[in-house]
């Protein structure tokens, strides 16, 4: 069973796979006492050790500490880069006062001196507070995040915010490297 998290260059020694299956056997043990999985999940969530976010000049968004790269498409890096860059917190319907950020991080990702009509395009859906493109943004950043590492993890590291406030990526500051993307 615990292969079926393990991507397929990940080899586990029979050590390790014993483990994990005592790990399953007392998860399972916790849920016929009646523990709820939303529990279980806040106790994996505190007990997991935290990675590096390490942002490359390349753009490529790296979990340093798990040797992870979390694969995104170029404008949903965009979006993450520019709240990795604002920790307080954007309202999304306050993207449009960032639009020339947004532009200029999109052709630094992208490594072109000039966009082309549909990516300026897509930069002014993600400003337009009417269109849904900000939140089909999110939405990918969360699942590329959680095709990584688990839910509960992958909290630590998307943009997050109650709806019609600000929003945020609430990772620990000295977790983040961003280089020469900084803030």
């Amino acid at each position: 069973l615990a292969d079926d998290f393990l991507n397929e260059e990940e080899q586990l020694s029979d050590t390790d796979q014993q483990l994990l299956k005592e790990i399953q056997e007392r998860v399972e043990k916790l849920r016929q006492r009646g523990i709820k999985q939303h529990l279980i999940d806040q106790f994996v969530k505190m007990t997991v050790q935290k990675s590096h976010l390490q942002v490359t000049a390349d753009a490529r968004i790296l979990l340093t500490d798990y040797r992870k790269e979390v694969q995104m498409l170029p404008i949903d890096k965009v979006v993450y880069i520019f709240f990795l860059r604002h920790p307080e917190g954007v309202a999304l319907k306050a993207l449009s006062d960032h639009r020339d950020e947004l532009t200029n991080l999109y052709m630094r990702v992208l490594g072109k001196r000039q966009l082309t009509d549909k990516q300026h395009a897509s930069i002014a859906r993600l400003c337009d507070s009417l269109d849904n493109s900000i939140n089909e943004k999110l939405s990918r950043i969360r699942k590329s995040f959680c095709a990584e590492v688990h839910q509960g993890v992958a909290d630590n590291y998307i943009v997050q915010g109650e709806r019609g406030g600000s929003r945020a990526i609430t990772l620990d500051e000295e977790l983040i490297e961003l280089g020469e993307w900084g803030r």
